[in-house]
């Protein structure tokens, strides 16, 4: 099972957000394997309607285990329930929505996966 960590707080993975970002950074979603102290993060860019998805980080521990496939998803289903368009900027997210034609439905009209 897999925990969203929303600031200081762990939730069921449920991909959240984290708007509040006070210290300037990008807001965030991220994933922790439950036990583990590493964490997925996905980096992305709220404006309007539009999300762009700018940077991943999987920790080495966790790339063997789907963890990327697993925040991708997750961040996904967050788009789309949230009814926001997506510009991938992460080389990362731009393969896993090649490699999964099914999510390019969230895509920004006109937005093409070079």
């Amino acid at each position: 099972m897999a925990f969203f960590d929303h600031g200081e707080n762990l939730y069921p993975c449920t991909c959240g957000t984290d708007r509040t970002a006070p210290d300037g950074r990008k807001d965030h979603a991220s994933i922790r394997a439950e036990g583990g102290r590493s964490a997925c993060r996905i980096e992305y860019d709220h404006q309007g309607d539009r999300i762009f998805l700018t940077r991943t980080d999987v920790p080495k521990q966790l790339a063997d285990c789907d963890a990327h496939r697993v925040l991708t998803e997750k961040t996904l289903s967050h788009v789309e329930a949230q009814k926001l368009k997506l510009i991938p900027l992460c080389p990362k997210v731009k393969d896993f929505l090649r490699q999964n034609p099914a999510w390019q439905r969230l895509l920004l009209k006109g937005v093409q996966l070079r």
